[in-house]
C-alpha cells in the first residue's frame, strides 16, 4: 500500500474515521491511527490510539532501500 505524501508540517484532512494510517518519511516507521468521538457532558472529545503497524513499516523500508 503506496501511503499519501505529505511534507514536514502540512496538515491533512482525516477521511475515514475508524483509522488511517500513517508513516515517518525519514525512517518509513508506520502507524495505524484510530479515531473516536465520544459525547462527554455537554461537550465532546476527540480519542486517537496510535499502533505500530510493523508489515507496513517493513514494507515502507523495502521500498526506499530500492
Amino acid at each position: 500500500m503506496t501511503l499519501p505524501r505529505i511534507k514536514d508540517g502540512e496538515t491533512f484532512q482525516v477521511t475515514r474515521l475508524r483509522s488511517h494510517r500513517l508513516g515517518c518519511c525519514d525512517c518509513g516507521l508506520v502507524h495505524d491511527l484510530e479515531f473516536k468521538i465520544r459525547r462527554i457532558g455537554a461537550g465532546h472529545k476527540l480519542f486517537i490510539r496510535a499502533t505500530r503497524n510493523a508489515r507496513a513499516t517493513a514494507a515502507e523500508r523495502r521500498g526506499k532501500a530500492a
